[in-house]
């Protein structure tokens, strides 16, 4: 099997992330999960560049910061990651960019969204590999 998907859990709610956890574990993709409880725990996780994640399950709320705000970062540092929403607020949703996960989300739409950054982290490793050049714009 293949290098883990790296994954950065963006979420203060303590139940959300035992939740969404247990739907990590239960999934047949091999994963390296972080957690980031605040939005500065996030920045701070996302500016380390020896661990970058390939994807970011994102909440829309956190007590320091919005969500928003983090996608923004993501976005102007150019950091190389698929950016999937957490909200249980659909329709305060601003970006239409991003894949948006309605909390509680099912663990079969959890597990697609795993299944596509796993298909997609497969075939960046295989571009690399034939073209000896970093994939940018599969995402």
């Amino acid at each position: 099997m293949g290098a883990p998907i790296k994954i950065l859990l963006v979420e203060d709610e303590e139940f959300d992330i035992i939740t969404f956890m247990q739907v990590l574990q239960g999934i047949d993709i091999e994963t390296d999960v972080r957690v980031a409880r605040t939005g500065q725990e996030a920045v701070v996780k996302l500016n380390d560049k020896t661990w970058v994640p390939n994807l970011v399950l994102l909440d829309q709320v956190l007590p320091d910061m919005s969500g928003n705000d983090i996608a923004r970062l993501i976005r102007v540092n150019k950091i190389n990651t698929r950016i999937v929403r957490l909200t249980g607020h659909p329709e305060k949703r601003k970006s239409k960019e991003d894949i948006c996960l309605v909390k509680p989300c099912s663990p079969a739409m959890l597990e697609l969204v795993l299944r596509t950054t796993d298909t997609l982290h497969r075939v960046t490793k295989l571009s690399i590999a034939f073209t000896g050049s970093t994939a940018v714009g599969i995402i």
